[in-house]
């Protein structure tokens, strides 16, 4: 009988590490592809022809996303294999990152980051549930090497996008692609059975209590303000403030290189 990866985690250090590993990959992608985002922003919107607006449309479509489907991605988690949830939201992100680069209307562009979202919102909820539950012992250094490999993308996707500019298309393919390689990784690591204790009847009555209530009002405040800070910092960076692209991608890259840096003393805290 094949182990389960709560079982893995507990008892192997060399296995919790592999299930951390392939746990916290997705966050690689989807920190690269939201910075990617950022920094292309406005020349998506120049090459569509869209009014400047549509930087926040865009956003919300996308911050719209992950708020419904970080719900159905939490509850999956409880009630189905975290493998095969993972497995089919990132190959759906990859999908339509790649639509993102090669949308040529406004309806094309909106739909491709709304559904980026829908698979954000499910991986993210699920792959760190298994970080967090793999062994519960170990939960902060499960997350902070989810925290630590999205600096990582964030850093990395303005870099990449640079020596394109203004053509864009090739990176958001790259993205996507990349998506495709952490599905399969996470696929192949992840066992398709992840715990075996009792699942509760009401998941979510029980995660809604006087202790959660205060962070999850901070996460809502916290996403309303970076959202709309990312859906038009790059707009501010290159047109308002006239920075080069090359000034604005060392700018929207140090958002990860805080994160690479205060993520590691934080998940030994």
């Amino acid at each position: 009988m094949s182990l389960t990866a709560r079982e893995i985690g507990i008892k192997s250090r060399l296995g919790l590490f592999v299930i951390f590993v392939a746990g916290a990959l997705p966050a690689l992608i989807v920190d690269f592809d939201g910075s990617a985002y950022t920094y292309a922003a406005p020349y998506i919107i120049s090459n569509v022809h869209l009014p400047l607006y549509f930087l926040g449309i865009l956003i919300s479509g996308y911050a719209a996303g992950i708020a419904i489907f970080s719900l159905i991605g939490g509850f999956l988690f409880d009630r189905f294999s975290p493998k095969i949830t993972v497995t089919v939201s990132i190959l759906i992100f990859s999908i339509f990152t790649i639509a993102t680069g090669y949308s040529t209307t406004a309806i094309e562009v909106l739909l491709s980051r709304l559904i980026v979202g829908f698979g954000v919102g499910m991986f993210q909820a699920s792959s760190i549930g298994v970080l967090g539950d793999a062994n519960p012992e170990f939960r902060g250094s499960g997350t902070m090497l989810w925290g630590v490999l999205a600096g990582v993308g964030t850093t990395a996707a303005p870099y990449i996008f640079l020596p394109f500019l203004p053509d864009y298309h090739l990176p958001f393919l790259i993205s996507g692609v990349l998506g495709f390689i952490v599905a399969i990784i996470f696929f192949m690591i992840i066992p398709s059975v992840f715990k075996k204790e009792t699942k509760a009847k009401n998941p979510l009555k029980l995660a809604l209590n006087k202790y959660t209530i205060f962070p999850i009002l901070a996460m809502f405040f916290f996403g309303f303000t970076l959202l709309n800070m990312l859906g038009y910092y790059s707009e501010f960076l290159l047109t308002i403030i006239k920075f080069s692209s090359a000034e604005g991608a060392v700018l929207i890259s140090m958002l990860g290189v805080g994160g690479i840096i205060f993520g590691l003393p934080a998940g030994f805290a």
